[in-house]
């Protein structure tokens, strides 16, 4: 199934095309937060998939938009250990 099966918009932008064009991180981040906002969501998160053993989102996290309170929230209560998200992509 298409990642765009549920996207309602207008149509889908050319999106590959988009990619190819990105020349900086801050181009990279505008894209992201606009592609969160063509589903729904007001925030996204890049991450590298952390091992067994990381014990931080932030430490593994590329690029975000997540508010820093949230994100430091998200470590200081231990969430990552937990995360059923995590444990089902390692």
């Amino acid at each position: 199934m298409s990642m765009n099966a549920s996207y309602t918009g207008e149509g889908p932008p050319d999106t590959l095309a988009e990619i190819l064009a990105l020349q900086s991180q801050f181009e990279v981040f505008r894209f992201l937060k606009k592609t969160a906002e063509l589903f729904g969501f007001r925030n996204f998160l890049v991450l590298r998939l952390p091992v067994a053993t990381s014990l931080d989102l932030h430490a593994n996290s590329i690029i975000t938009n997540w508010p820093a309170e949230f994100l430091g929230a998200y470590d200081r209560q231990g969430l990552l250990q937990t995360s059923a998200v995590i444990a089902r992509l390692r």
